[in-house]
C-alpha cells in the first residue's frame, strides 16, 4: 500500500443461495439436509492435487474449506466477518488510511437484484456499491483538500457541511441548480 494514500476495502457480496438452480442448487440442498455428508463428499472430491494443490494431503484444511467455503448464504456471512476482522487488524497495525465499503450489507437479503440462476452478482445494486465507494473516497480526500487550502472550503465542496443521503448538494452562488 502507498503510505498516506486512501485505500478502500470492499467486502464480498451476500450469496443468495435460494437463487441457485442446477448443480449449485443441488449442492445447497445437500448441504442443508446433511451437512456432514456434503462435507465428507467434498473432502473426498478434493484429494486430487490438481483440485486442492498443496492441501491435497491436509484433510483438516480441506474439511475447513469444504465446510466454510461453499457458496451458501451462511458462509458468505462468515467470509464477510473474516474480511471485516482482517480490516480491523490492519487498521491497528498500519498507518494506512483504510475505509470499508460493506458490499455484503448492501446486498444481504436483496435476492431480487440477482438473476434467478446466479445469486452472487447484483447488477441492479452496482450503482449503490459504486456510490458507497465514491463516498468513502470523498470522505478520505476532502479533509486533505481542506487542509491543503489552509482550512478554506475546497472548490466544489458543500457549504454548511456534507449532504446527507438523498439530499442534493447546495448550488454554488450564481450557479444554476439544474
Amino acid at each position: 500500500m502507498y503510505p498516506g494514500a486512501p485505500h478502500i476495502w470492499m467486502t464480498s457480496t451476500y450469496v443468495c443461495d435460494k437463487n441457485f438452480v442446477g448443480d449449485y442448487g443441488e449442492a445447497v440442498r445437500k448441504i442443508r439436509t446433511d451437512p456432514d455428508a456434503a462435507v465428507a463428499e467434498c473432502v473426498r472430491a478434493t484429494r486430487d492435487p490438481s483440485k486442492s494443490g498443496r492441501y491435497a494431503n491436509d484433510t483438516a484444511a480441506r474439511e475447513r474449506a469444504c465446510r466454510n467455503g461453499a457458496f451458501t448464504s451462511g458462509n458468505s456471512k462468515l467470509l464477510r466477518d473474516r474480511m471485516v476482522s482482517a480490516l480491523q487488524n490492519e487498521r491497528l497495525h498500519s498507518a494506512a488510511s483504510l475505509s470499508l465499503v460493506d458490499a455484503f450489507a448492501l446486498t444481504e437479503g436483496q435476492c431480487w437484484a440477482s438473476q434467478m440462476h446466479d445469486g452472487r452478482h447484483y447488477q441492479l445494486l452496482v450503482p449503490s456499491v459504486v456510490m458507497e465507494m465514491v463516498g468513502a473516497l470523498r470522505r478520505r480526500l476532502l479533509p486533505r483538500v481542506h487542509e491543503a487550502r489552509g482550512g478554506h472550503e475546497a472548490r466544489g465542496g458543500h457549504r454548511g457541511g456534507a449532504a446527507t443521503r438523498g439530499q442534493a448538494p447546495a448550488a454554488a452562488p450564481g450557479g444554476s441548480s439544474g
